[in-house]
């Protein structure tokens, strides 16, 4: 009988329940996110055939849920094999890569890390702390990576950071709103799954 159960062993169990609720659904949710970096990384611009690239709203939600930055290395390495599947296979341009191409490596560490300080704030799906954090890391990732292009490319040895600066500066914008379109995207999902699943846990009590 359940009443003949310590209550240390109690504890112990109900500990290994919710740790393995926490995993399964962290696996689920790298998932989904890794997913839509495959579905949409062929480039930061929708064309007529392809999505625009989610990887940074991914990112940023990423570190936003799920703490171990051992996902953060899964999605990084997923978002390079897409990469290295287009150059190599579908005939994308190399002209990208250089070693400044490992800037993203940096830039997606500060995209994750800037979501696991707004988690760790507590509610960080709360609107405006929401989007306010996610302009943040998306302009950074931004600013963040054509820094390393123009220092690490050796393509623009020849010109000056202001020029450089003014000729990427028009991308900034679509950059920037596609992340918080698929940004607004995900709060809009979280809360829609949130509205689903907590007055289902609220009657089952």
């Amino acid at each position: 009988m359940i009443d003949a159960v310590p209550p240390a062993l109690l504890g112990g169990f109900s500990w290994r329940i919710v740790m393995l609720a926490t995993i399964k659904n962290s696996f689920a949710t790298a998932v989904t996110l890794v997913f839509f970096i495959m579905l949409t990384r062929s480039g930061h611009f929708a064309t007529a055939i392809s999505l625009p690239d989610a990887t940074i709203a991914l990112l940023f939600v990423g570190g936003i849920l799920l703490g171990r930055t051992s996902w953060l290395a899964l999605m990084i390495v997923v978002a390079f094999l897409v990469d290295a599947y287009a150059i190599g296979v579908k005939g994308v341009s190399a002209y990208c890569v250089s070693p400044a191409y490992w800037g993203l490596v940096v830039t997606y560490a500060i995209v994750w890390g800037l979501g696991r300080w707004l988690a760790k704030r507590g509610e960080p799906f709360k609107i405006l702390p929401f989007v306010v954090t996610g302009f943040v890391a998306s302009s950074l990732a931004f600013a963040i990576s054509n820094t390393f292009w123009y220092v690490f490319s050796g393509r623009f040895s020849d010109m000056s950071a202001m020029e450089f600066t003014s000729r990427i500066a028009h991308y900034g914008l679509p950059y920037v709103s596609y992340a918080m379109m698929y940004l607004g995207i995900a709060w809009v999902v979280h809360k829609a799954i949130s509205s689903l699943v907590l007055p289902t846990r609220i009657g089952s009590a």
